[in-house]
Formats: C-alpha cells, structure tokens, sequence
C-alpha cells in the first residue's frame, strides 16, 4: 500500500514539474528581412539589442548574425529568443571589416528596425522598438 501510494506522489510531482514547465514562457522565433543590399557584396551583420545595449557603443547584442551580403534583399532567422523589447541594427560591411565605414568613398549601407529618419547619430530605442512575443515573428529593415 505504501509503495502505491509512494508511486502517486511520484507521479504527482512529475505532473506538478510538467505543468510548471508549461507555464514557463516559450521561446520565440524572430525574421528579420533586410532589403536594399547593394550588389557591393561584403558581410550583412545583423544584432538585435535589448534597450540598455542598443545605445552602447560596445553593447552587446542578445543576438547576432553575421553572412554573405547577397541582395537585394535577405531573410536572417533568430531562433530562440526570448520574448520582449527589442532594437535591430543591420550594417553592410562591404570592405569585411568589422565596423561602420565612411568618409571619402561613402558609407556603408545601414539601417534599423522600425526605419527610422537618421538625422545623425544613432536614433533613439523609441524609434527603433518592436515587440518578439512567443511564437513566430518578424520585421523588416531597409538599408540605406
């Protein structure tokens, strides 16, 4: 009798951890489309950055990509990201070498999530914000 019941409460708390495991928040899935890469080629490097990070100079993403510029347009998944507030920042780094070029032979091709006007300098994470929630979600950005 003991041991029956010993196996109840087993099976009881089993049920109890499978249910709390529902009840965590699932991850989600984010697709980022990049249009109006330049046929220059180089590397597309995507990031998507909470708030804090997005400003920072140095902040890190809580996601990145980095692949071989090939346009006009790309489509760049993120899978497993947890839910929430997020900016993107995709540069075209054509010369290859890890940051944002310009001077006398022009600017590298860039953008942002939500498409922001730049009136120079990073725009603010109010223009730039959209929302991953759990399941499958997407945005575009267009490089200018």
């Amino acid at each position: 009798m003991r041991l029956i019941a010993a196996g109840a409460l087993v099976a009881l708390c089993i049920g109890g951890i499978a249910r709390a495991a529902d009840n965590a928040t699932p991850p989600a899935s984010l697709t980022i489309t990049v249009h109006n890469i330049s046929d220059a080629g180089g590397d597309l490097r995507v990031g998507v950055y909470d708030e804090t990070n997005f400003a920072q100079k140095t902040g890190i993403p809580v996601a990145r990509k980095v692949t071989h510029a090939r346009g006009p347009a790309m489509t760049i998944t993120f899978d497993d990201i947890a839910p929430g507030t997020y900016g993107a920042k995709v540069l075209q780094d054509i010369n290859q070498n890890g940051q944002f070029d310009m001077g006398a032979k022009g600017v590298e091709p860039f953008g942002f999530s939500g498409d922001p006007e730049i009136k120079g300098g990073l725009p603010p994470f109010s223009d730039v914000k959209f929302t991953v929630a759990p399941g499958s979600n997407s945005i575009d950005v267009t490089l200018r």
